[in-house]
């Protein structure tokens, strides 16, 4: 768990070349706000989703927001036009 904190992606996530959708919980202790907001932006074309009072179980936590935000960006981003 120590080595942990010294993991970082970072430097990976430009290369990311599919929708993402980066959830942050406000209350998150593993990956804090700044961090999924850094990640958001070092991804191309990535949309962040802030979820007030959420920890890192954020979809569990608070299901109808982050459930809501997955279905429009999959049926806006994700899944084809007809």
């Amino acid at each position: 768990m120590d080595s942990l904190k010294d993991h970082s992606t970072l430097d990976h996530l430009p290369k990311v070349d599919v929708p993402a959708l980066v959830v942050g919980g406000e209350i998150d202790k593993f990956t804090p706000v700044w961090l999924s907001k850094r990640m958001s932006e070092l991804i191309p074309n990535a949309e962040y989703l802030f979820v007030p009072g959420g920890s890192h179980t954020a979809p569990l936590e608070r299901p109808g927001v982050v459930n809501h935000a997955i279905a429009r960006f999959l049926r806006e981003r994700v899944l084809p036009k007809r």
